[in-house]
């Protein structure tokens, strides 16, 4: 499932997929999979690197299921997750660094001396 997964995000970085049309992705592969007797991991593979118009084809296909009642309710369950977990915890900006780091000039980014 990971390589799945990795190759899934190498697809809808390379279309430019939203993150909520991204999350219904597995589900339009494995499906469009089973329809064509193929494994998913092929589908990804020849939309991403052979057929654009497939691409461009399950792409319409998440975003349809992304735009229903049941993917807005599943994005938005989703996102209470994510705020869930991150509840209490503190995030500092990159640009803050950590013990031990110092500042860049460059992009106010910490590098490690």
């Amino acid at each position: 499932m990971g390589d799945l997964v990795n190759e899934i995000g190498v697809f809808a970085t390379r279309f430019g997929v939203e993150p909520a049309v991204a999350m219904m992705l597995p589900a339009v592969f494995r499906n469009g999979a089973e329809g064509v007797g193929a494994s998913a991991r092929e589908l990804v593979k020849l939309a991403t690197y052979g057929e654009g118009d497939l691409g461009r084809y399950m792409i319409a296909v998440a975003e349809e299921a992304a735009n229903s009642d049941a993917g807005k309710e599943a994005w938005a369950e989703f996102g209470e997750k994510m705020n869930a977990s991150l509840k209490g915890k503190r995030c500092m900006p990159s640009s803050m660094g950590r013990v031990g780091q110092q500042r860049s000039p460059l992009k106010g980014r910490a590098t490690i001396e």
